[in-house]
């Protein structure tokens, strides 16, 4: 190819590595320790014996320069093979010594090895990031700040790092701490809100706030049995105070040929069905308030309340487990109501868990 063509495609002319060094000048750098000295004078040694092939000075300087190249590069090999080795071990901050010896050898100025130390150096820096924020996120966790946590270990968890899997059972363990903090906020709010309606008089929704507290257990449970208690006697005290006093029971006239007095008999029944549920022989007042029923009497509205009343009792001394005594109470509740549109219970001799189910059952009555 000729000149004026070469200078026309923009190639540029060849010339030969350090064509103006010296062998002084080569020495010189050899022994100058700057950085790329050593290759350098070796590339300008091998000049040099081009030049001059045979030449003893040139020949020892081509030796000491070269042979020291090798040393570097197999030195650089070394440094990143032990920088990879102490990688795989996690111990990061030896790796990365390691990896940055082996691209800052002095004597070279070509660099096998550098490209992918500096490709380690990132993943190192990744990987202690990583290892940072897991150690950030522990701490919150142990803090007990869940939310917080559970944004820090999610993309660890997602990730392939050494610690996915820890973060995946921390965001488990972050998630039941969650719906017990919410579990618990409820009963909290149950609690404050049993006492308010416990204040303001409405004994009745406060007694089933504080049942709810006191079945769930924590560190409002011992506080809302102790309101139930109160509850209950002082329901316990009103009833008493505003139960009527039982009259002795009618004398028969004498008659020669006493005829059959079916509302006196059936009268007998209510009150003894009465008398048998509030000094709690629940077996005496379901029998005799159902002979009450059968008999017609003119009060069954009233015979119909308390045999539910009866059978409420039962299901919640059985701890709410005999479900058939819950629905004949709710059946005789309904009856109650449908023998009289007008009826009220008298909420003042019943408990306010029985009184509860009474609203329930008018209010899961279909037309």
């Amino acid at each position: 190819m000729c000149l004026g063509l070469m200078i026309a495609l923009g190639l540029a002319l060849p010339r030969p590595v350090h064509a103006q060094v010296t062998f002084d000048q080569a020495h010189d750098l050899f022994f100058s320790g700057k950085p790329g000295a050593v290759e350098e004078a070796c590339e300008a040694a091998q000049q040099l014996d081009k030049a001059k092939p045979g030449d003893q000075q040139i020949q020892s300087l081509l030796k000491m320069s070269c042979n020291s190249v090798k040393g570097l590069q197999k030195q650089e090999e070394n440094l990143f093979n032990q920088g990879v080795d102490l990688f795989k071990q996690n111990k990061f901050d030896d790796a990365r010594q390691k990896f940055e010896q082996s691209y800052k050898l002095r004597g070279l100025k070509n660099f096998h090895y550098r490209d992918k130390a500096l490709d380690y150096i990132k993943r190192i820096d990744a990987r202690q990031g990583e290892e940072q924020a897991f150690q950030d996120a522990v701490k919150l966790f142990k803090s007990s700040k869940y939310t917080d946590a559970q944004t820090r270990f999610t993309p660890i968890a997602q990730g392939s790092g050494p610690h996915a899997a820890e973060a995946r059972d921390y965001l488990n363990q972050i998630s039941t701490a969650l719906q017990k903090q919410n579990a618990d906020q409820q009963l909290r709010q149950a609690f404050e809100e049993g006492v308010h309606l416990y204040d303001t008089g409405d004994t009745t929704n406060a007694y089933f706030d504080f049942e709810k507290v006191a079945k769930a257990g924590g560190p409002n449970a011992d506080k809302a049995r102790d309101y139930m208690a109160r509850i209950e006697k002082k329901q316990n005290k009103e009833e008493a105070k505003n139960r009527p006093p039982n009259p002795p029971p009618p004398q028969p006239k004498p008659e020669e040929h006493p005829t059959p007095n079916t509302t006196q008999g059936s009268d007998q029944s209510l009150r003894a069905g009465l008398r048998a549920y509030f000094s709690g022989d629940l077996d005496a007042a379901d029998r005799d308030l159902s002979a009450y029923l059968k008999l017609n009497g003119p009060k069954q509205a009233l015979a119909y309340f308390f045999r539910g009343a009866t059978h409420s009792s039962r299901f919640f001394l059985s701890g709410e487990k005999e479900s058939r005594e819950k629905d004949r109470a709710v059946a005789d509740f309904q009856s109650a109501k449908t023998h009289d549109q007008s009826f009220q219970p008298p909420s003042q001799y019943v408990p306010p868990k029985i009184l509860a189910l009474y609203s329930q059952a008018l209010g899961a009555r279909t037309p």
